[in-house]
């Protein structure tokens, strides 16, 4: 790989990793297991069969893309700003 390249692709990391990092949402290692039952309990409400156990497993995670699809957002299956609005969850500050 080239000098250039190499530069190209530290500057390609960075940027990614700076964007990623500000991103406002929470990940199932850093979440409360309260705030997973909050997010695992709204969709509940509007018909989705999901077990409120606080740990963002592979269920949860299909139910939140599902939810995020339905509701217009993109399916991350990640619980950001947007989708716990909507589904009345507070963010974690």
């Amino acid at each position: 790989m080239s000098n250039k390249a190499l530069k190209v692709a530290v500057a390609v990391f960075v940027l990614v990793f700076a964007v990623v990092a500000a991103a406002p949402s929470f990940a199932a290692k850093s979440a409360s297991s309260e705030q997973v039952k909050a997010v695992q309990t709204a969709p509940n409400k509007e018909g989705y069969k999901l077990a409120v156990d606080g740990k963002m497993g592979k269920q949860t995670h299909s139910a939140l893309m599902k939810y995020q699809k339905a509701s217009g957002f993109p399916a991350t299956g990640k619980a950001d700003a947007a989708t716990l609005k909507k589904l009345g969850v507070k963010q974690r500050s």
